[in-house]
């Protein structure tokens, strides 16, 4: 059953998404204000279903400026994946006589990490600040992420991303969406804002 969260919900400042093929799930990893992180599961039809309303929040919003607003979008995320690509070919390159310890630190801090949840339901509502996501659990879990029209796309972008992994193929896309993002060669954790 669900709770009413509205009042409750954490605010999330940054978010990143990753396709996981065993659970068939969008994970959503999310910092909150005070330092703490919640992660959170999409499924396929919470996906579905949230996607055509933050396309449409997008291009109300943005109206005669949608081609300015995709062109800085497909700009940034090109960047982004230039940036990812860097850094594990740097890591790559570091790996040796360190990789353990970096491989030990790395799982004491997944042990202490938050167990994931289940989204049931997505709020979508607009503000002065930018578009309140609300990311409802099945327990009373809940989280928020506001973001801007630019984030909006960025976060639809990384979604097709994960879905295209995922084999998602018949989720509805606006035709501007598929042409932000060019495929990256390894599947990658976006950091949306």
């Amino acid at each position: 059953m669900l709770k009413n969260a509205s009042d409750t919900a954490k605010n999330l400042s940054h978010i990143r998404c990753r396709y996981q093929p065993v659970q068939d799930r969008i994970r959503v990893t999310g910092d909150t204000e005070n330092e703490s992180s919640e992660t959170f599961w999409l499924t396929r039809r919470m996906v579905s279903q949230i996607v055509p309303h933050i396309a449409q929040y997008i291009e109300k919003q943005v109206a005669d400026k949608m081609d300015k607003l995709l062109a800085d979008v497909k700009a940034q995320l090109a960047k982004s994946q230039q940036e990812q690509s860097e850094i594990r070919w740097r890591e790559s390159a570091e790996a040796g006589p360190t990789a353990k310890l970096v491989s030990t630190a790395t799982s004491s801090v997944q042990a202490s990490a938050p167990v994931p949840w289940l989204v049931v339901k997505i709020n979508l509502a607009p503000t002065d600040a930018g578009c309140r996501l609300m990311f409802l659990g099945e327990g009373g879990e809940s989280v928020c992420v506001t973001l801007r029209a630019q984030a909006l796309c960025r976060l639809l972008a990384v979604w097709h991303e994960q879905c295209q992994q995922a084999q998602w193929q018949s989720l509805s896309w606006p035709a501007w969406v598929s042409d932000l993002m060019a495929a990256p060669a390894t599947p990658v954790s976006a950091v949306l804002h």
